[in-house]
């Protein structure tokens, strides 16, 4: 019988051309993400909590067993650092998630006084302010080496938003964008009513949203007006939780193009190699 190969359909090469175009559909495109992580540290309890960023609920992590005072936090290459633990004087560390043992990293000039932390990624540095006297913004590296940047407002809360590599910070009642170069700061405006506290304030970035962390609960802070809206309780009226910390998911990187295309070529030939021992 007479068969018109030009209109000829394999039904196994179809599906497995499908197979592909899915394939490439789904992974190719770019990197699956999950959702960031809060996570707040108690300066009460010394304990490290994860924060629900549609309710503000706080969840049970680990306890510290060191003594945490009015402490920043912040994440940095996967580890926690929080600041102001008491720890044969004023140090500056990591904390292990798994067994809440801290780890002391920084010797801290004088007491709590860097009650802000943020993180710059792409040169793996944090950003403190020293309340000491003149307030001053500092940058320090993970090895411990402290380098004053210049004068800036008392900041109690301290965030870096590593996409547009603008630096946030807070007070009791106002917000500010920080120069990094300079420390100068620039007035955004008020919080508003209810994050009015001067202690135990955090502030951190999580999926493009800006995070503050104020009289036992969360809020959403406006970079463009200052003005904090109220999430709600972490439900932990005692627990005092300061520090807030993001910890950003590591994306599941994306097949290569060329692999996909030995992956699809090899479906669609092994569909074809079916086809014609069924013909």
């Amino acid at each position: 019988m007479h068969r018109n190969l030009g209109r000829l359909v394999c039904p196994s090469a179809t599906r497995a051309a499908g197979i592909m175009a899915v394939v490439s559909v789904l992974a190719y495109p770019g990197a699956a993400e999950a959702a960031a992580i809060l996570y707040g540290v108690s300066t009460i309890s010394n304990n490290v909590y994860t924060i629900n960023p549609t309710t503000g609920a706080a969840t049970f992590i680990r306890n510290i067993p060191a003594e945490v005072n009015v402490t920043g936090a912040e994440f940095l290459n996967g580890q926690l650092w929080i600041t102001d633990v008491i720890f044969g004087g004023y140090k500056t560390g990591t904390v292990d998630l798994g067994t809440g043992i801290f780890i002391p990293r920084i010797t801290q000039p004088g007491s709590n006084t860097w009650q802000g932390l943020a993180a710059n990624e792409s040169t793996d540095t944090f950003y403190t302010v020293d309340l000491a006297g003149q307030p001053t913004l500092l940058s320090v590296t993970t090895a411990g080496v402290i380098s004053p940047i210049g004068p800036t407002a008392d900041i109690r809360g301290l965030a870096y938003d590593n996409v547009s590599g603008i630096l946030w910070g807070v007070n009791a009642t106002t917000l500010f964008r920080i120069n990094t170069l300079s420390g100068a700061p620039t007035t955004i405006g008020l919080l508003g009513p209810g994050s009015n506290t001067l202690a135990r304030l955090g502030l951190a970035f999580a999926d493009g949203t800006l995070f503050l962390t104020s009289n036992n609960s969360l809020y959403r802070v406006n970079t463009g007006t200052g003005l904090a809206t109220f999430i709600g309780p972490n439900g932990l009226t005692a627990a005092g939780i300061d520090g807030l910390a993001t910890l950003e998911p590591q994306a599941v990187p994306a097949p290569e193009p060329a692999s996909l295309f030995l992956l699809g070529t090899g479906l669609l030939g092994a569909g074809v190699r079916r086809w014609r021992r069924q013909h």
